[in-house]
């Protein structure tokens, strides 16, 4: 299978002025490894907010601008855009992209372990590995940010498999979430705003929920050699986390899956967590393969074409 490399463009994208910015911890080093130790102090989140997210966010190994010009139109038609079964022979295109996200700093999380997890994929040759064109964003915790940007990630880059990441301090596993929740998300966000009516999409129905086999991937994650272990959750929370869970669950359902991490050193580094994550991202990637391709064409044993000698 081929291998892609990105190195020749223009990868980075200047992260959005958030008015928050990310604090260097200055406690004790999370391995001797590891570029970014674990914050100090880390807490449960304030009442009624089960679960964190982060802030700042970075896209590479291109950004979607630069991509849209050269993929497809959508069909105008329908607003659909069209898609194929994936052949193995097949040099990849923009249905072969791995999107995947994590949050950067916010209130005691000065640095994020979504995203130092996620940071660390590329280096991993995830997308090497899989064929597939790897692209990872760092999200700001803002709803406003991710009403706006996400359904236009989709738009623009057509991906075969999204995966968003996100720190909570109630979980000591990789937690694959099942569902996602429409409202209400009135605990602010790091400018202190709500979204409107504090829900996510109106005309949606309350709950969303992930078609992809996740007891499948736990299996997968557990027979590795990452030392990780993982769970399935049905509580996404009702913060940035859950928002952008729903906001891609409505774009389509088989093709999204939202992962919470732990923070750092709550027992796992972010190489750990890294590692896991790439297991997830693996047997998602082939259930989603197998979803696209066509049903078994039935076998003709008819003589209706078949000339008599």
């Amino acid at each position: 299978m081929a291998v892609f490399l990105l190195a020749s463009m223009d990868l980075s994208v200047a992260p959005e002025q958030t008015g928050q910015q990310a604090a260097t911890d200055s406690s004790g080093p999370e391995s001797p490894a590891e570029p970014s130790p674990p914050p100090a102090g880390d807490t449960t989140p304030p009442a009624g907010s089960p679960h964190t997210d982060g802030d700042t966010h970075k896209l590479s190994p291109s950004s979607p601008a630069a991509q849209t010009a050269a993929l497809p139109p959508k069909s105008a038609a329908t607003g659909a855009v069209p898609r194929h079964p994936l052949s193995v022979t097949r040099e990849p295109g923009p249905d072969d992209v791995i999107f995947v996200t994590g949050f950067g700093p916010f209130g005691h999380h000065e640095v994020n372990a979504s995203w130092q997890a996620v940071s660390r994929l590329h280096s991993m040759g995830v997308g090497e590995q899989l064929g597939a064109k790897l692209i990872i964003e760092e999200v700001p915790v803002k709803y406003e940010y991710v009403m706006r940007e996400i359904p236009r990630r989709w738009k623009q880059l057509r991906p075969r498999l999204v995966v968003h990441v996100g720190v909570s301090s109630y979980t000591m596993t990789l937690q694959l979430e099942r569902v996602a929740h429409n409202g209400p998300y009135c605990r602010g966000d790091v400018l202190q705003q709500t979204p409107p009516e504090q829900r996510c999409l109106s005309g949606q129905p309350s709950t969303l929920c992930c078609r992809l086999d996740l007891a499948r991937t736990c299996r997968a994650i557990g027979g590795s050699a990452s030392a990780i272990d993982a769970t399935v959750s049905d509580d996404p929370g009702h913060y940035l986390c859950g928002f952008i869970y729903f906001m891609s669950l409505a774009q389509d359902p088989a093709r999204t899956v939202f992962v919470h991490v732990p923070p750092l050193g709550m027992p796992y580094t972010a190489n750990q967590m890294a590692t896991g994550l790439a297991e997830v991202v693996r047997d998602l990637w082939h259930q989603v393969l197998q979803l696209d391709q066509p049903p078994p064409r039935p076998l003709d044993l008819s003589c209706s074409d078949q000339q008599r000698p």
